[in-house]
């Protein structure tokens, strides 16, 4: 629990130091559901164009925070955000098509 608890303050002052270098912005992020675009509310991300533009001294200063590897995480992550889409159109049934692609009549992997 002494572990979790020194990651845990360690993951704040990493945070707040993103933060104090103002490359956290709100993340205004739609998805598609259901043949509609519904905004996602409450998501940050990191501005890369912002965190590439620091001046020397506060980019060393996050380092040192050891903010570098959550920011860089969280842009790699990204993308996965349309796995959600993705996911989503299989619990209602649109992908079955998509996996009928790969998996033949007796459930086995075939790549034809």
């Amino acid at each position: 629990m002494s572990q979790v608890e020194q990651n845990k303050r360690k993951t704040i002052q990493a945070v707040a130091a993103l933060a104090e270098a103002g490359v956290i912005t709100q993340w205004p992020l739609k998805m598609k559901y259901e043949d509609q675009e519904k905004p996602v509310a409450g998501l940050h991300r990191i501005d890369e164009a912002k965190l590439n533009s620091l001046e020397d001294e506060q980019f060393l200063k996050i380092r040192k925070a050891g903010a570098l590897p959550i920011a860089y995480a969280q842009l790699l992550s990204m993308e996965n955000i349309r796995m959600f889409e993705k996911l989503a159109k299989a619990q209602e049934g649109t992908a079955a098509s998509d996996a009928g692609s790969f998996l033949g009549d007796d459930d086995v992997i075939s790549f034809q």
